[in-house]
């Protein structure tokens, strides 16, 4: 996928690395958050952002230039790492 819009393997290894590492940031947080409050919230808001995530990854190849396209595959794995 990272390989047909232009994506080089480097990219292709920094996207993989950088869902687990914000799962690695993020769920810490999200854990305090649930703690403190009920879980319903912060498992909506990490849902929810899952969502969008999976949204950005999936409307990649409508952008025509390839960098808009890379960086929403990486903004993607991003948000779904939260």
């Amino acid at each position: 996928y990272i390989n047909s819009l232009g994506g080089s393997q480097d990219f292709y290894g920094f996207v993989l690395a950088i869902y687990s590492f914000m799962s690695f940031c993020g769920k810490p947080i999200l854990g305090r958050w649930s703690d403190a409050t009920s879980f319903k919230i912060p498992y909506m808001v990490s849902i929810s952002f899952s969502v969008f995530g999976g949204f950005l990854y999936a409307i990649a190849p409508v952008f025509t230039n390839n960098q808009t396209a890379l960086a929403s595959i990486a903004l993607g794995r991003i948000f779904g790492g939260l």
